[in-house]
């Protein structure tokens, strides 16, 4: 645009000298025509202009991490008519480690309706954001610029979803409200199952581990076993954050398979605590949006406590250590 600012210039100015030095009529009529062509331009070309959208949109809504992804950018106006030119800047977040691209582009010509595809960096785990910034149609000329209204789009790059089991036992978590009732009560059936970590010890069969020399352990009949609590350092790498992440979508979907409720918990980069019910596959996806789309800390720090408030009964808690990434 200033090249052809420019170059306007040098023909106003020669117009206007050739007017000074020559006062016959045809040297009048080339300085109006000089002056008046860039308000000519610009009220052909106002109805487009004003009526340009530039609009970005995710061509899917959730990818896998390392997957085909690309973002599809609309360009169209109401009056059907081309512009000479445009330009915008393209830019791409990843909420979850951070990472920034900016990338500058220029259109010329532009037809009424146009559709461009830019692939979208799915390399790490995260919220992608892409968003249409510095949007500028011109007039005929390009001489005159006008700004559009920015625009955004979002898609999540998931984890991988390996195959794994369950594990066997974990640490029972409780406090001093969740304190686990007393085994043995009169009235009430049980059944015989084999100690596992965290049992509290006041429902060990005493008469019957001597018997068998091992632990046996009376459960009150149809009750419900404590959930589990995941709990990860939300902080590290992007290949780090990709290993726990997989391992986190992991568990979960293995717990969910075998018919266990867990929470995901961990703490942001603000040091609050966040906890997500995973009791479906629909909750499932949401703790995970809010995993890819909460910053993370560039540096891993000293692992916080385990919080249990708000948390209704004992919990089964796995700590997932951070590891590389595994590719499957």
């Amino acid at each position: 645009m200033l090249r052809r600012r420019l170059l306007y210039g040098g023909a106003l100015l020669v117009a206007t000298l050739f007017q000074i030095f020559n006062t016959t009529y045809l040297a009048h009529f080339l300085w109006v025509l000089v002056l008046c062509v860039p308000v000519l331009s610009l009220l052909i070309s106002l109805p487009a202009m004003l009526s340009c959208r530039v609009t970005v949109s995710a061509g899917d809504a959730e990818v896998p991490r390392g997957g085909d992804a690309h973002w599809r950018i609309e360009i169209a106006n109401g009056m059907g008519l081309p512009l000479a030119g445009m330009s915008f800047t393209l830019r791409t977040e990843n909420r979850l480690t951070g990472e920034m691209q900016s990338l500058p582009a220029a259109l010329r010509p532009v037809s009424s309706h146009r559709i461009l595809s830019h692939p979208a960096a799915t390399d790490h785990c995260g919220e992608l954001v892409c968003q249409i910034t510095r949007v500028r149609v011109c007039d005929c000329l390009g001489l005159v610029a006008f700004r559009r209204p920015s625009t955004s789009a979002s898609m999540l790059i998931l984890p991988h979803c390996n195959p794994v089991s369950v594990p066997a036992s974990a640490p029972l978590l409780t406090t001093a409200e969740q304190s686990p009732q007393a085994a043995g009560r009169r009235g009430e059936e049980y059944e015989l199952r084999a100690y596992r970590p965290g049992d509290p010890l006041r429902s060990i069969h005493w008469k019957l581990t001597a018997k068998f020399d091992e632990p046996v352990v009376r459960e009150p009949t149809g009750q419900q076993r404590p959930p589990w609590l995941l709990s990860f350092d939300h902080a590290g790498t992007p290949q780090e954050l990709d290993g726990v992440l997989d391992q986190v979508c992991s568990l979960c979907r293995a717990l969910l398979d075998s018919g266990e409720v867990c929470y995901v918990q961990w703490a942001g980069q603000d040091d609050a605590l966040r906890r997500h019910p995973v009791r479906c596959d629909a909750e499932l996806s949401a703790a995970l949006a809010a995993v890819l789309g909460d910053r993370a800390a560039p540096q891993r720090p000293v692992p916080a406590p385990v919080v249990l408030d708000g948390l209704a009964g004992p919990v089964y808690h796995l700590h997932i250590p951070p590891t590389e990434e595994v590719t499957p």
